[in-house]
């Protein structure tokens, strides 16, 4: 029993290794993707990307428009003693600020969680 739940914690770290590296590559992408679009992408090319925003902030010359993912997993990690559970939640946030007048995307922020 005992190894079978070093060979899990393994499996596990590994795994978790692996999507780290691959999350942090996805970042990278994004962000020079982002920076290639200052200035260039407008509003409406947004939203026949991602479709309509999960919210929009107006400010008086330049607007927020707020992407957002959100996934639950309900993880069991069984030890010697007892059995660990519960829910592990992960997603992102996009935010994209457009200038009102030519609503042209102007900054940019992007968090995984």
């Amino acid at each position: 029993m005992k190894s079978k739940i070093i060979a899990l914690i393994l499996f596990i770290a590994l795994f978790s290794s692996c999507y780290y590296l691959e999350l942090q590559q996805q970042r990278r992408d994004w962000a020079d993707y982002l920076n290639s679009q200052i200035g260039t992408l407008s509003y409406d090319q947004a939203l026949s990307k991602w479709g309509a925003p999960a919210a929009i902030t107006q400010g008086d010359e330049i607007f927020v428009a707020q992407w957002s993912s959100e996934n639950s997993v309900y993880a069991v990690v069984p030890s010697s003693t007892m059995i660990v559970a519960g829910n592990i939640s992960h997603g992102w946030i996009r935010r994209i600020t457009f200038d009102k007048i030519t609503k042209k995307m102007t900054t940019w922020s992007y968090e995984n969680w």
